[in-house]
């Protein structure tokens, strides 16, 4: 039988692995022996808050006494979510923000929301913290330059802004780059050995770890499951996708000039069978099955994010057998949507902060002593508007926040021993103030560029390796890495 396009798609589709014949074209030499020490391995998880979180419903300054300042700005803008003080008859977050033991650049305190009260451990023990007023930026950009200033294209838009989040700004004109950051900065670390397997995982769609030299791999969310070719379909080219390579044996007799659909076929189902046997045994032993602790369920139906993370554990207790970079880093990008909040905000934030933060706990309490060994932190396309519309929602923004877990990532303050910093300052509500670009959207202070350097300095990279990736790091003395003591600095 011919294979036809169509037939190709249904083909695929019988087996499940849709979504994953992209990825699975590079050569794997797994490992069965697991107990082999892989030396000072990292893992970096990238969750990508789809819709555009409103970080500042989240996170918000504690309450200080008097007018015109950050707390009495902020809630005056928010007052729509926020209850009455019986004793004032203002706004108020008493009562429905916790404590989390950070303060800003300027010495003002973050308080976080009850609905993510399950992550207050990991603040208390320095575990976690928060970048405010993060987006995405060409140059130093305030409300005096605006109007003169480049901008990134596109910078409302959904499908734009998820786009430049997870790539680089090759210049200041905003030209971005082919592959993601992620994937570029793992370009400068993989190992050049052939046979080994790719470390980067995705649970969905993303250009993050778009790379040069290596393939991203699908994350099964149900779990490994053995490919199986000997039916329907499968079964009529299963001769050829076993006897012949298309692309490399073009003149072989049993097909006669291939079309190129055939040979990208035959060659993706001959990869797919090679993984599939190379993995069988990493995955059927009892220390790499997925975590069913990891759970957050709506009625009967288990959350994706759950099961996505689900998937990342499986792939960290697996580390020693799947080799690549001498089995010592692993990159995830993961995703959790519902975060275009335009109307009802207070309800489906409420749903999605418990989700996230319950989820992250989980994972995290999951993965036990190695739980110093991964970071994890958070990206969305953009932050949302400072005021409220008549819907009881907010619009899409410019600058936002994002959260970061790991090993020591808020360091404490010298001259203040019960609090710790984090990166940046809280963000002025003031209508036409200072981080206001005129239309209620705020300007950001910290590139992502800026923020992503963290974490790929944490993941192993020098300075000359981030700026590869970042090339504005390199270009523009205003943007450098951020620091630990929640500052930015170049000279990592």
């Amino acid at each position: 039988m011919k294979v036809t396009r169509r037939n190709f798609v249904r083909g695929i589709g019988a087996t499940g692995l849709a979504t994953m014949v992209p990825s699975i074209s590079f050569n794997v030499n797994a490992s069965t022996n697991c107990d082999e020490n892989n030396g000072d391995y990292k893992a970096l998880i990238c969750v990508f808050l789809k819709g555009g979180n409103d970080f500042f419903h989240q996170v918000v300054p504690n309450v200080i006494e008097g007018d015109n300042n950050v707390y009495s700005k902020y809630t005056q803008r928010r007052s729509a979510f926020l209850p009455t003080s019986e004793s004032t008859n203002e706004p108020t977050i008493e009562g429905q923000y916790w404590d989390a033991q950070l303060k800003d650049e300027n010495g003002k305190s973050i308080f976080i929301h009850n609905d993510m009260s399950e992550l207050s451990t990991f603040f208390q023990t320095g575990n976690a913290n928060v970048v405010l007023n993060v987006g995405t930026l060409l140059q130093d950009t305030n409300n005096q330059n605006l109007s003169t200033a480049k901008l990134p294209s596109n910078l409302f838009a959904h499908n734009k802004q998820q786009e430049a989040w997870q790539r680089s700004f090759l210049n200041s004109d905003g030209d971005e780059s082919k592959n993601g950051w992620l994937g570029r900065a793992i370009d400068e670390i993989q190992d050049d050995i052939d046979g080994a397997i790719s470390n980067n995982f995705y649970g969905g769609p993303h250009e993050l770890m778009d790379s040069e030299k290596t393939e991203a791999v699908y994350l099964s969310k149900s779990g490994f499951d053995p490919l199986r070719l000997s039916f329907g379909r499968m079964g009529t080219y299963y001769q050829n996708i076993f006897g012949i390579n298309y692309i490399h044996s073009p003149s072989a007799s049993s097909v006669s000039h291939p079309s190129p659909l055939t040979a990208a076929y035959a060659n993706a189902m001959k990869s797919a069978h090679f993984y599939s046997d190379k993995l069988r045994s990493i995955f059927s032993s009892s220390d790499v099955q997925p975590d069913e602790s990891i759970s957050y369920k709506s009625g009967n139906t288990e959350s994706n994010f759950a099961l996505q993370l689900r998937a990342v554990r499986q792939m960290i207790q697996a580390r020693k057998c799947l080799g690549g970079t001498n089995g010592t880093r692993q990159v995830f990008f993961v995703e959790l949507g519902g975060f275009d909040t335009h109307a009802e905000q207070e309800l489906r934030q409420s749903d999605l902060m418990k989700e996230f933060s319950t989820v992250t706990n989980l994972f995290y309490a999951s993965l036990g002593t190695m739980n110093d060994s991964v970071m994890t932190g958070t990206l969305s396309e953009f932050g949302r508007t400072m005021h409220t519309n008549d819907r009881n929602g907010t619009d899409h923004g410019w600058g936002g926040g994002q959260f970061l877990f790991g090993p020591t990532v808020a360091h404490p303050i010298e001259d203040d021993i019960e609090s710790r910093r984090c990166f940046g300052k809280y963000p002025d509500f003031d209508e036409a103030g200072d981080d206001d670009n005129g239309e209620g959207r705020l300007i950001p202070k910290i590139s992502h560029e800026e923020y992503a350097g963290y974490m790929l300095n944490w993941l192993g990279l020098e300075a000359h390796q981030i700026q590869e990736v970042f090339p504005l790091l390199r270009d523009d003395p205003h943007f450098e890495v951020m620091s630990a003591s929640g500052v930015v600095n170049n000279n990592l």
